[in-house]
């Protein structure tokens, strides 16, 4: 977002406080999850066993993660390409800033395939991904006179978002079996 608000200085008002405030955010989130992360890092606990059970989730993270990842970098570099096939009127900067909404739900997909070791590790991350999938995918039946359905963009935004999803709903079910039957809590 951060990137975004740069490459687009001339949309924002700079003369308004939020808009610094919105600055200031995406500034300081990076550096801050960063402290963050190190601080747990510093607390030594044992690494959990690798529960193979969670196999198929980690297989299936990794190409609907890389989707997203490579998905969000071209949103970043090619905003314009966007433009005119997106399922509705969206501008660069807006393009830009869905990519890092894309971004952070790819990573998130390849952070779970790369360390997840224990089903409730995965619970919150793909119940999250299902939900914003289920929100965006709200959109062609709120909005349906804003929607464009003969770009090119629409029917694979709509399948993207469809799998995503069945299987974030299908994960969640699964991984909250498992972990009943762990006895594993949040």
């Amino acid at each position: 977002m951060f990137l975004a608000t740069m490459l687009h200085t001339d949309r924002f008002k700079w003369g308004y406080p939020l808009t610094w405030i919105w600055t200031a955010v995406y500034i300081l989130i990076p550096p801050g999850a960063y402290y963050l992360w190190q601080i747990q890092e510093k607390v030594k606990s044992p690494t959990p066993p690798l529960d193979t059970r969670l196999n198929i989730i980690r297989w299936l993270s990794w190409p609907l993660g890389a989707i997203l990842v490579v998905g969000g970098i071209a949103m970043i570099i090619i905003p314009e390409t966007f433009v005119s096939h997106w399922p509705w009127m969206v501008t660069p900067l807006l393009v830009r800033a869905f990519a890092a909404w894309y971004l952070l739900k790819g990573c998130t997909l390849l952070a779970c395939a790369l360390t997840a070791r224990q089903p409730h590790e995965i619970l919150i991350p793909f119940a999250e991904t299902a939900a914003w999938s289920a929100l965006l995918l709200t959109l062609p039946l709120l909005y349906s006179g804003s929607m464009f359905t003969s770009r090119t963009a629409y029917w694979p935004w709509l399948i993207l978002h469809g799998v995503l999803l069945v299987v974030g709903v299908g994960v969640c079910i699964q991984v909250y079996r498992l972990m009943q039957s762990s006895q594993q809590k949040l």
